[in-house]
């Protein structure tokens, strides 16, 4: 071999006997998993992990224990998801264990769990002394890992070491206890949610099905149609047939009739597979049609005809299915004993599965529980339903085809969907043993380095000799675990193409393409060694190019041509000027590469060499001459500036162009005409076409425009260039230009100037000389250089002597040109200068204020004048007052804002997290007089709401942030020093404090001020001093009616927090202590909470308490109490503050279901739920509904503080019924004692022989709802049918018992009502707090029906979201068959109707007239003796609106038919 490089090559792919179909995966309707969400994709990742087992009980498998069962296939999944795994003897089975309940493993003898791993959810147990059966020489074997949630028990005595043994025999390890945790990922746990699909059968039409009878042997078929006749949504041809069922000992075979390479199939059969145990080698079996088969669509079925002719019809065996059969049914399956069954297709019940002995089955087993019974050495091939496809990838490389290279080549090999289990397949390849095979295009082992190629011989039978490899892809991975590589070597014969095939089998997990599990592909090796090089169609070429082509213009294309018709030449520059040119390796067009080609400057020949190559040889180079031609090109034009001063006359020369033309030596192509195709002024200038010569046209004015732009166009008659040409005057000097101006200036004023300068201006902008040469009053002058006139030094003007002046300026230039002009000054009147410069209310003041907001009337005013400052206090009203000052004509304002109003402050604490209790939380309230917050975290969200009502409108706000409560470090030492300052500080009203003291006002509330000053003790320690008065002064008290102060020392604590500590004490020196005597001190300090967006920060006090020994203050339940303040403060000053309570409560409430027990089965559609909060039982949540199946009972607590806790039990309700119905009493007698006692207090109409009353859960007692005479039936009275007696009847009466739709997993009733929380309506299912809400009045809106709106509108929350009805027919003949009379009701039922269980009490009946007479219908009496009455009573419940699992005008509906007997002793005539 040549070489160890690996290349990868791509090839077409010939698919032997398989063709082309292509393998799209069914949809999982109409299937439905009711323990996940209906969202489709959810729906379709549950089946997708159902499809991984090839073995599954949802509650339970046991394998028993009388004999060895052997199922070695190691590709599929073996689990449960709630149920136990028991396996009862030395059991061999391979494949992955996922388990959800327990495992035991009750003989290890030989018992071998291949392939693994295995996890379970639980325990595992296993049997005592097993140290024979786990030896060293022990054939037992356990695949691992295993992961071990539970415990691993069993074994007790001393010295029995068998779990020790038992682990060393598992592979890979153990994963349990605490190092259940480490349990790698690559170990799947089972969902304990996945189980059995259910079906809604309610619209079926169910076909006639399979049934033999007969004891000799039978042949049946289920006929698959082609797409072309029979499409669905889903994917698959679905069949629903009534019965499959073999009641006979005979040998019989069900073949399912597919199309040519098969179809997905899903068979539903209403009864259950009910296959005779004693039948002979039962089949079932999947067959193809032959290729171009009719299909008889009135018949519906395939064309028999020569159906046993393996030639024509396609047999699939066991080896060869490819998972496109499945049969379903909700009826427990028994396949015990048949003698050697051989079943194709996966096999799904609701129900139980019971499997017997030496079973060949190629599929899947799927059920609610699985029970294998032994021995069972069957042929067991895992196959899931709808599996992926292999396939190899055409696309790699165009050539499609293996070179002989000496090269490794790979095969490219993926699957068509991503697999759930391990997919392996066999493989090996078919060479020709064929003496001529070189002539027969077959490649041989010559063709090959065949070192590691499996080679093998695929027989007429089938079978295969000769070695094979195997290929493997994991799970959730569309590539294989390793590449496979072939090697064609380079071998000097001339062979031409040849093929080979790579053979398929033994497919496990998979299908090939047309559903097929054996297989081959044709591939194939291009010869190396038969190949000429291409050649050239021209011995030279010659080409012609225009000078100045751009890049990738063509010059001409080249053409070889390549006697092997395979090869495609390619073509290459092998010499010549190839910077210049290019030639395109596929088309063998030559291009041009860069912009040079110039027919003046430079060459006017090239020439190149080009090859063609076929990959291998190249041709000779051949001659390829490209000419440039010249061509006509465009001239050019350069922008120019010329110049001409602005004097200049019509008809002067401005100045000439010229243009510039490459093709100079081309008298036809370089002539050049000038013209002026546009200026920025027109008709200034002109051209002479021929000279390009610009002359001047009009007068210029160098002050009026001294640029001129002209675009002039030089043309050759075909191609033009355009230019700029700038003209710029030079310019004249003129002489200045003074107008007369009108200027103001202010009386009084010293040395000022006028409002502005002379008005004068230069043609050439020259600066600029002025002088005043006229002034009769002598007072002004004027800066010569700026013009501006100002009062001569010490002069002064006065309005009132004369108000206007007038003086004479000259402007003159720097040439000496010049012009005067009259300037007119005014005077203007002076007003006197006034402003307020301080303003003081109360403790505030301002400077220079001109607004100015307080809630003190008293306002001082200062303010500057002429002659000093003034002053002055004035009284201000409720808002806005102007206040003006005045000195003769001067003056100034101030605005002042005067409110009282105190605004007001609410402050509440609640927890971090928000959400509304589920249906199944019970929230525990707080007393009613308890102002306390009980919040689960030290985190707690304050939210505080301020109506500020001190403007023109009042102002609402609410904000909400979080707050860290926690406390501070108060050491022994700052309490001490608090302690030594009692009786040491000054108490004093501010009346008598000295006049040095500053004292602070604060308005905190609502006719509420704090009066604070600051003290020293002797000892150095500053206080501050507060007490409370009204808006008045008037000192506040305290409960007792006594004054008292507040004395608060501040200090930093170790975290460097400022701490604040307060003690009480009032006007006689007494301290406010606790119980004990210890003072009382209030802890506070300043938290600085942020908004949600941080840029806002608010400041909250938070303070608690604790005595002098350093004590916290703490409720009954040891939680800590905080005390949390916010004050506002408006602009007037107006404060006000609002303190909430806030307690602290982290402990979890302990939460218990009593009853039922976990796993209870039971058959009743309600259950009574017991349970307990810490040890105490609850009265409320006490009934469940239950569903068909798997129930989740949950009862979950949350205290005041926020703290939730739930317990959790499942209840499995199995073959539950809706409906009950029982004979009240079995014999009828009319006792003259009973009649006098019922009809003295009935309350039905006179001639009433007949009723139905119904319950009223409300009130307890029946309601007459209607009665029957011989007139017919009509509405009942409405009142209880015998006063005092609910539930006691005289006549012949059935007690109906029926149970109404429940809404969630308390059995809530199904009124509107029962799903409002905190006035809204969950619209996602689950008990979560991030659901999705909406109001009650957006969901009656838009998510219930007309007639639920109006009953809504009727009676509010109380309306019922199901409209539920109750039929009864009911017969009554005599025991022999006699018909005597029958009754019909149809009853609605209201929300009054329905117990808190969710039960509906119905009673029908037969009345008997006042002498003790039973009558039918008619009013004919009834004879004595026994009777029977027939029932049929029928549910059905409409839903009104939308529930997060179910849809609107959903339907839940059962019916029962009972046969009840009773006997009739009619009065003595």
């Amino acid at each position: 071999m040549v070489g160890t490089k690996k290349i990868s090559w791509g090839f077409y792919i010939f698919l032997v006997g398989i063709g082309c179909i292509l393998s799209h995966a069914a949809d999982v309707r109409p299937f439905y998993f009711e323990n996940v969400t209906a969202d489709a994709s959810i729906q379709q990742q549950e089946w997708e992990k159902l499809m991984k087992y090839k073995l599954w009980g949802t509650y339970g498998m046991y394998f028993t224990n009388e004999g060895a069962i052997s199922i070695e296939d190691t590709t599929g999944y073996n689990g449960t998801a709630t149920g136990n795994l028991n396996l009862a003897n030395s059991h061999h089975i391979g494949g992955p264990f996922t388990i959800g309940g327990d495992v035991e493993l009750q003989n290890l003898y030989d018992m071998q769990l291949l392939g693994g791993p295995f996890h379970t959810l639980r325990s595992v147990k296993l049997p005592s002394w097993q140290h024979q059966n786990l030896s060293d020489t022990s054939s037992a074997r356990f695949d691992g890992p295993y992961c071990i949630k539970g415990d691993i028990t069993g074994p007790t005595a001393q010295g029995d070491n068998t779990v020790n043994l038992w682990k060393a025999k598992i592979s890979k390890g153990v994963y349990q206890g605490d190092d259940y945790s480490k349990c790698p990922e690559t170990v799947p746990e089972v969902d304990p949610l996945l189980s059995i699909p259910t079906v809604d059968f309610t619209d079926v039409i169910w076909e006639k099905g399979i049934e033999i009878t007969s004891e000799r042997a039978q042949t049946q078929f289920i006929h698959v149609p082609p797409d072309s006749v029979y499409t669905n949504d889903y994917g698959t041809y679905d069949k629903y047939i009534d019965k499959l069922k073999v009641s006979a000992q005979t040998t019989f075979k069900i073949y399912v009739l597919m199309p040519p390479q098969g179809r997905l199939t899903r068979i539903f059969v209403r009864d259950g597979f009910e296959l005779d145990n004693s039948a002979h080698s039962p089949r079932i079996q999947v067959v193809y049609a032959p290729e171009g088969a009719k299909f008889d669509r009135k018949a519906f079925a395939w064309d028999t005809t020569g159906f046993t002719d393996s030639s024509k019809f396609t047999y699939i065996t066991s080896e060869t299915y490819a998972g496109n059969l499945m049969f379903y049914t909700t009826k427990v399956v028994n396949w015990a004993s048949t003698d050697n069954p051989e079943y194709q297709g996966t096999f799904m019940t609701t129900d139980s599965m019971y499997i017997g002995n030496d079973f060949s089955v190629a599929g899947q087993l799927l059920a609610k529980y699985l029970r294998v019974r032994a021995p069972y050495t069957g042929n067991f091939r895992y196959v899931p339903f709808d599996p992926p496809v292999v396939d190899l990838d055409p696309t790699a490389l165009a050539s499609g085809k293996f070179l002989e290279n000496n090269l490794a080549q790979e095969i490219p090999i993926h699957l068509s969907k991503t697999p759930t289990t391990v997919v392996s397949f066999n493989y090996c390849f078919v060479l020709s043993d064929e003496a001529d095979a070189n002539a027969m295009k077959l490649a041989n082992a010559a063709d090959f380095n065949t070192t590691g190629m499996p080679l093998c011989t695929v027989n007429s039978d089938g079978t295969i000799t000769g070695d094979s490899a195997t290929i493997t892809f994991n799970a959730g991975s569309t590539l294989p675990t390793s590449a496979t590589y072939i090697t064609p070597v380079t071998d000097k014969r001339v062979e031409g193409d040849e093929s080979f095939k790579m053979y398929v089998f033994n497919m496990s997990g998979a299908v090939l393409s047309g559903n097929k599990r054996t297989g081959s592909f044709t591939l194939y090796i291009k010869d190396a060694d038969s190949n000429v090089p291409p050649e050239f169609s021209e011995s030279s070429y010659d080409f012609t190019i225009n000078e100045n082509s751009s890049v990738k213009d063509s010059a001409g294309i080249v053409s070889a041509v390549d006697k092997n018709a395979d090869d495609i030449p390619e073509y290459y520059i092998s010499s010549g000027d190839s910077s210049i040119f290019a030639v395109d390796a596929s088309t063998g067009k030559i291009t041009l590469k860069k912009e040079v080609l110039d027919y003046e400057s430079k060459d006017t020949t090239y020439t190149i060499y080009i090859c063609a190559t076929d990959g291998q040889l190249n041709s000779d180079p051949v001659k390829v001459t490209i000419h440039v031609k010249d061509v006509n090109e465009k001239p050019s034009l350069s922008d120019t500036t010329l110049t001409v001063a602005e004097d200049a006359a019509i008809g002067d020369t401005v100045g000439t162009l010229e243009a510039f033309d490459p093709d100079s030596l081309n008298v036809n192509f370089s002539t050049i005409t000038y013209k002026i195709i546009s200026a920025s002024v027109s008709n200034y200038f002109k051209i002479d076409s021929k000279t390009g010569v610009i002359t001047v046209a009009k007068s210029l004015d160098y002050e009026k425009n001294p640029t001129y732009v002209l675009t002039v166009q030089a043309s050759d008659g075909t191609y033009a260039d355009t230019a700029t040409v700038t003209i710029q005057l030079l310019e004249v000097n003129e002489a200045p230009i003074a107008e007369e101006t009108v200027v103001t200036i202010k009386e009084e004023c010293v040395g000022c100037s006028v409002s502005k300068k002379v008005t004068a201006s230069d043609p050439e902008n020259d600066p600029l000389t002025y002088k005043i040469i006229s002034d009769t009053s002598n007072v002004f002058m004027i800066d010569s250089t700026t013009g501006i006139i100002s009062l001569r030094d010490a002069e002064r003007l006065d309005y009132e002597k004369d108000s206007v002046y007038t003086v004479t300026v000259s402007v003159t230039d720097p040439d000496g040109l010049s012009d005067t002009t009259t300037v007119t000054i005014k005077v203007i009147n002076a007003v006197e200068d006034v402003k307020i410069i301080h303003a003081e209310s109360g403790d505030s003041s301002w400077t220079e204020p001109d607004t100015i907001y307080t809630n003190n009337p008293k306002v001082y005013i200062k303010w500057t004048t002429p002659d000093g400052e003034k002053d002055s206090t004035v009284v201000v009203k409720e808002d806005k007052n102007i206040i003006t000052v005045k000195y003769q004509d001067g003056s100034d304002q101030i605005v002042i804002y005067l409110s009282t109003k105190i605004p007001v402050v609410t402050i509440s604490a609640s927890n971090d997290t928000s959400g509304r209790p589920s249906g199944v939380t019970i929230v525990e309230q707080k007393d009613a007089d308890d102002p306390a917050s009980y919040v689960r975290s030290n985190a707690t969200i304050v939210t505080v709401s301020v109506v500020d009502s001190s403007g023109e409108k009042t102002q609402t706000a609410k904000t909400s942030f979080k707050v860290i409560l926690d406390t501070a470090r108060v050491s022994a030492s700052n309490i001490k020093t608090a302690e030594q300052t009692i009786g040491k500080v000054n108490l004093k009203d501010e009346a008598d404090l000295s006049s040095k003291v500053q004292v602070t006002h604060s308005v905190i509330g609502e006719n509420l001020i704090q009066v604070s000053y600051d003290d020293t003790t002797s000892a150095g320690t500053v206080v501050k001093v507060s007490y409370y008065t009204d808006s008045n002064g008037k000192r506040l008290t305290d409960s007792n009616g006594e004054e008292y102060y507040e004395v608060s020392m501040t200090f930093k604590d170790a975290d460097g927090k400022v701490v604040t500590l307060t003690y009480t004490i009032d006007a006689t020196g007494t301290v406010k202590t606790d119980s004990d005597g210890n003072t009382i001190y209030a802890v506070g300090y300043t938290y600085e909470a942020k908004s949600s967006d941080g840029k806002k920060a608010y400041d909250v006090n938070v303070s608690y308490t604790i005595n002098s020994k350093g004590t916290k203050t703490k409720d009954e339940d040891g939680n800590l109490i905080y005390e949390v303040s916010y004050t506002y403060t408006d602009v007037y000053g107006n404060s006000a503050t609002a303190t909430a309570k806030v307690i602290v409560d982290t402990i979890l409430p302990k939460v218990k279901i009593m009853t039922p027990e976990d796993s209870t089965v039971v058959s009743n559609v309600s259950i009574e739920v017991k349970w307990t909060v810490d040890g105490i039982e609850q009265d409320t949540l006490n009934y469940q509904g239950l569903n068909d199946g798997k129930n989740l009972i949950i009862r979950t607590y949350r205290d005041k503080a926020g703290n939730e806790a739930s317990d959790t039990v499942v209840v499995i309700l199995k073959a539950g019924k809706l409906i009950t119905i029982n004979m009240e009493e079995p014999l009828v007698s009319s006792d003259p004692k009973d009649v006098e006692k019922f009809t003295s207090v009935s309350n039905s109409e006179k001639g009433t022989t007949y009723a139905l009353s119904v319950v009223n859960a409300k009130t307890g007692k029946e309601e007459e709802t209607q009665a029957g005479s011989s007139s017919g039936v009509s509405e009942g009275t409405g009142e209880e049918p015998y006063t005092g007696l609910t539930g006691k009847h005289l006549g012949a009466t059935l007690s109906i018992t029926a149970q109404a739709p429940a809404i969630d997993e308390t059995g809530t009733l199904s009124t509107l009502e029962s799903i409002v929380e905190n006035g809204y309506v969950a619209l996602d299912s689950g008990g979560g707090w991030d659901r999705t809400t909406t109001t009650v009045e957006d969901y009656v809106e838009n998510y219930c029906s007309t007639a639920f709106q109006k009953a809504y509108d009727s009676i509010g929350t109380a309306a019922s979201l199901y409209t539920t009805t109750i039929s009864l027919r009911i017969w009554l003949f005599s025991t022999i068959g006699d018909y005597v009379a029958d009754y019909s009701f149809s009853q609605n039922i209201t929300p009054d109707y329905v117990d808190k269980s969710g039960a509906i009490q119905l009673y029908f009946e037969m009345k008997p007239d006042a002498q003790g007479y039973l009558k039918n219908a008619e009013g004919r009496k009834l004879g004595t003796g026994a009777y029977i009455f027939t029932s049929d009573v029928k549910i059905r419940s409409e839903l009104q609106c939308e529930l997060p699992d179910r849809k609107q005008g959903y339907i839940r509906k059962d019916d029962d038919r009972i046969l009840s007997k009773w006997g009739y002793r009619r009065p003595k005539d």
